[in-house]
């Protein structure tokens, strides 16, 4: 054998390169499994729901919000096929819908809402962020989903949208104006008594709506009153001025 030091010198500097190279892998190892247990503890202990679907609408995994929005175990939603999570077929299909333009365009990060259905039969209005996953080839492999419960909001925008529907339909008028008296909204009904449309009202110089300035300035008075003493609401009546020139009385049930 020739030169067997300089052979053993290169077989010690050779195990030393792969105890480096293995310490290294290990650290890396490590910092991967920090970096999972943290992504993990945070899909499971949010508020969100959090679930993966594949490409035919099945979930293939979901944290435990996701099961307490719905009121069943993560086994049984995990179970449940497309069709049973939502509270009607047209809902489905709505939904499946969406998910095979997500998958057909790459779209990330669409945001919709849907009724599904809970053990109980109750219905709830989930709000889902969806984005496409691949597979490690980069192939489309289904979808990532987060959900909240927007059942409140979704319930509360009903309600306003009833609220504003009724003012706008009722021929008395409703108003909003800042505490520089100026209009930030009405119905139709204000304008009309005024003998302008909404958009001529809306852009009107605030004193042409008062017989002239002076008056329009002790109207303004009546309202500044209402906002420095804090009264929270009374009746004011006062004379306006219409569009045609004739003047009208004019009684208003004032809220701050």
């Amino acid at each position: 054998m020739k030169n067997p030091e300089k052979i053993i010198a290169l077989l010690q500097a050779e195990l030393e390169s792969l105890r480096l190279d293995n310490k290294r892998l290990q650290s890396e190892k490590e910092k991967l499994s920090a970096g999972e247990r943290l992504y993990r503890d945070f899909v499971e202990n949010a508020a969100d729901g959090f679930a993966q679907y594949d490409l035919r609408g099945q979930c293939t995994f979901c944290n435990e919000a996701i099961a307490v929005q719905v009121g069943c175990t993560r086994g049984e939603y995990m179970q449940r096929r497309h069709r049973d999570r939502f509270a009607s077929k047209e809902e489905a299909d709505r939904v499946y819908r969406a998910f095979r333009e997500i998958h057909a365009t790459g779209e990330t990060g669409r945001v919709f809402c849907a009724n599904i259905v809970c053990n109980d039969g109750s219905i709830r209005a989930l709000e889902y962020t969806v984005f496409p996953s691949r597979d490690d080839e980069g192939r489309p492999s289904g979808f990532l989903c987060i959900s909240r419960d927007a059942t409140v909001r979704k319930k509360m925008e009903q309600e306003s949208e009833r609220y504003r529907a009724f003012v706008d339909e009722i021929n008395d008028g409703c108003y909003e104006f800042d505490l520089q008296g100026n209009i930030s909204f009405c119905n139709d009904g204000l304008p009309g008594i005024f003998g302008y449309s909404r958009e001529e009202f809306l852009t009107l110089d605030r004193w042409k709506r008062h017989i002239n300035r002076e008056y329009g300035k002790s109207v303004f008075r009546m309202y500044d009153e209402m906002y420095r003493k804090n009264i929270p609401s009374k009746i004011l009546e006062y004379k306006i001025l219409r569009k045609d020139g004739t003047i009208r009385d004019f009684e208003t049930s004032v809220t701050l």
